[in-house]
């Protein structure tokens, strides 16, 4: 796979100083910890938004691999940035699915724009706190509408977002998934926990005391599993490509040092090869063709980043183990993949190479 090729693709506006000034930024977004309102700014300015949402609501409508190399490109700028905009667009693509003309007439252009956040809020319907007898957030119906009671424990951005697109569980055993105006009363949402990496990403719980979804505002159930609706799931092509970008990026830096030290020109070649390869996959599928699995998919490129990074680990030494270095940001933000949206056979998987077990 050409990467330069493929990177080409993206419009000018975005390589024309967006992604470069957001790169700019990310170190100390990660050393502040706090929510990179400049660097969303600067992508709703450069097109970015609008290209993530179809013809149909407004938007450009960016094919597949058009979407995946602009990711790409943007994870290897900052990571965090690229990880707070997959959760944008999770709650987009849900929007576009279920929500109705009224819903999109009042937020659409706001939302395109970047004047107005979203976020989602279900990680606890598919991979989260899926141990718990008791759902945390619960549905409980009142006439045509439901009253939400509970918290979603993993959100991003929440106390920044006007929307969130949250799924519940419902007393008889069904799921809802519906949009919460943050500014209505019974709404509190956490400033952000304290990470080993992103905590910029400012991902905490929200509390639901008494919430009202309903009308337009209830998008989908109750019906069993809500977010098998028009998805493929968790673990997706957007979780592997941020993988890929954050790879892609300990790799160049690996790349540097085996110009002045060719003891590194060998492994450097090696990850490259295995990058570009992971990259093809991805595209392929991005583009509806046959390939490998998304879950073997996500496996190899969770593989890559945690090898790539700690490659570039050793390439700095002591100097990339100083806490102002980014080598060391990248080691602990490639951990992040062991656990976002992460299915229990690719956790499995992991488990069983990290204990040597091919």
């Amino acid at each position: 796979m050409n990467i330069s090729a493929w990177l080409a693709a993206i419009p000018s506006t975005l390589h024309a100083g967006c992604f470069s000034e957001i790169e700019k930024r990310s170190a100390d977004v990660e050393r502040l910890g706090e929510w990179p309102c400049e660097s969303l700014e600067l992508l709703a300015r450069s097109g970015l938004l609008k290209g993530l949402i179809s013809e149909l609501r407004g938007g450009e409508g960016w094919n597949g691999p058009l979407q995946l190399a602009a990711y790409f490109q943007l994870s290897k700028s900052c990571l965090t940035t690229a990880f707070i905009l997959t959760q944008w667009h999770a709650a987009i693509r849900r929007l576009e699915i279920h929500a109705g003309d009224a819903f999109w007439g009042q937020w659409g252009k706001l939302l395109i724009s970047g004047e107005a956040w979203t976020t989602v809020g279900f990680s606890h319907l598919t991979t989260s706190r899926q141990h718990l007898e008791s759902p945390p957030l619960l549905a409980n119906p009142e006439g045509s509408a439901f009253v939400l009671e509970g918290y979603c424990p993993w959100v991003t951005g929440g106390a920044f977002a006007d929307l969130l697109v949250v799924g519940s569980a419902t007393p008889a055993g069904g799921q809802i998934l519906g949009v919460v105006e943050t500014s209505q009363p019974g709404v509190q949402a956490g400033s952000g926990f304290q990470l080993m990496g992103l905590s910029a990403s400012c991902t905490d719980r929200v509390d639901f005391r008494q919430v009202s979804v309903g009308g337009d505002y209830l998008l989908a159930g109750p019906v069993d599993q809500v977010l098998k609706i028009a998805s493929g799931g968790p673990g997706g092509l957007h979780t592997s490509i941020l993988a890929l970008g954050l790879a892609s990026r300990a790799i160049d830096y690996l790349q540097q040092q085996a110009d002045q030290r060719s003891d590194f020109a060998e492994p450097a070649i090696e990850l490259q090869q295995e990058l570009e390869r992971l990259v093809g996959a991805i595209v392929v599928l991005a583009a509806g063709e046959i390939g490998i699995s998304q879950e073997q998919l996500r496996r190899n490129s969770n593989s890559l980043a945690l090898r790539a990074t700690q490659a570039a680990m050793a390439a700095a030494k002591g100097a990339g183990y100083m806490a102002n270095h980014p080598v060391g940001r990248w080691c602990r933000e490639a951990l992040f993949f062991l656990v976002w949206s992460c299915p229990q056979s690719v956790v499995r998987s992991q488990v069983c190479e990290l204990a040597g077990m091919h």
